[in-house]
């Protein structure tokens, strides 16, 4: 029993990797507190409430990285501009997955 709950939380700690990032946590969060979905620039103002000031190319880093691990989708408006989404079914899967090992 210990050995596959250790198993599924080595798993789950591999899938989400991408957490390991405060700046990713954080733009996260700015979404949530957005209402779900913000524009780059949104992100970043609220980003550097918290953080202070931050490089956009630093940005662009961690956003393309919650992106490429489908944590937030990436929505075209009209080139350039885009929004970026929450990807609640992601959170929602890992939630699901804790609890059933909470559970054991």
């Amino acid at each position: 029993m210990c050995e596959e709950l250790l198993r599924e939380a080595e798993e789950m700690a591999k899938s989400h990797e991408v957490l390991a990032n405060p700046i990713r946590v954080l733009v996260l969060a700015a979404l949530i507190a957005l209402g779900g979905e913000g524009a780059w620039s949104d992100i970043k103002r609220a980003l550097e409430r918290v953080y202070g000031s931050i490089n956009p190319n630093t940005l662009a880093f961690h956003l393309r990285k919650l992106i490429e691990n489908g944590l937030v989708d990436k929505v075209i408006l009209e080139e350039p501009r885009y929004v970026v989404k929450r990807a609640p079914n992601n959170l929602q899967d890992l939630a699901e997955r804790l609890k059933s090992v909470l559970r054991r």
